[in-house]
C-alpha cells in the first residue's frame, strides 16, 4: 500500500532525542519506531518520563477466540512492556477508520509507569481519551525498580561496537 511506503515521505532518522515539556522530558516515536526496542531504551536513557507514539496501525486479522485485532494485541503488549520496563508514561494514539480499502483499529491508550492502563479508546470507532499523569508515579516506579539507574551503558556500547564490527 502506498500509504505504508514511509521511505517515500520520510527520511530515516539518525537520532533519538527527548525534549522538554513544561512538566518533564518526553520523546516522540512515530509508529514503527516503537517496534524497535532500542528506540524506547534510548529515550528512557535520555531521561524521558513520557513516550508519545502516533500510529497508523492497520487491521491484520483476528485469531480464533480473540476479541480484537492481532495487531492491536501486539501493540498493547509492547506498550505495556515498555511503560513498565522503563518506568515511564506511554501515550499510544492510533488511527481509526478506513482509507483506500485499509482499515485501522483505533484502540488508543495511555499507560502509567507500572504498565497499568489509565485510559483506553474504543476499538474500530472514533474516541477521545484523557488521563491525569502524576510525575510522582515515575519516581515511585523507578525507586521500586531502578533498571535505568543500574543500567550499564558501557556494556551496551561495547557490545554494540563489537557486533557492528563483525
Amino acid at each position: 500500500y502506498g500509504m505504508f511506503d514511509e521511505q517515500r515521505y520520510f527520511a530515516r532518522g539518525d537520532q533519538v532525542r527527548t525534549f522538554a515539556l513544561p512538566w518533564g522530558r518526553s520523546a516522540l516515536l512515530v509508529c514503527e519506531d516503537l517496534w524497535h526496542p532500542s528506540t524506547a531504551y534510548l529515550a528512557a536513557l535520555d531521561r524521558a518520563l513520557l513516550i508519545i507514539c502516533p500510529s497508523s496501525s492497520p487491521l491484520r486479522g483476528i485469531s480464533d477466540g480473540e476479541s480484537q485485532d492481532d495487531n492491536a494485541r501486539y501493540w498493547e503488549l509492547i506498550n505495556r512492556a515498555y511503560a513498565e520496563t522503563f518506568g515511564l508514561f506511554l501515550v499510544y494514539a492510533n488511527r481509526v477508520g478506513f482509507e483506500d480499502g485499509v482499515g485501522f483499529w483505533g484502540g488508543s491508550e495511555i499507560l502509567d509507569p507500572f504498565g497499568q492502563r489509565l485510559a483506553k479508546g474504543k476499538y474500530y470507532e472514533e474516541d477521545i481519551i484523557t488521563a491525569e499523569l502524576s510525575l510522582d508515579a515515575v519516581r515511585r516506579k523507578r525507586i521500586v525498580s531502578p533498571l535505568l539507574r543500574d543500567e550499564d551503558i558501557n556494556l551496551t556500547i561495547n557490545e554494540l561496537t563489537r557486533i557492528r564490527g563483525r
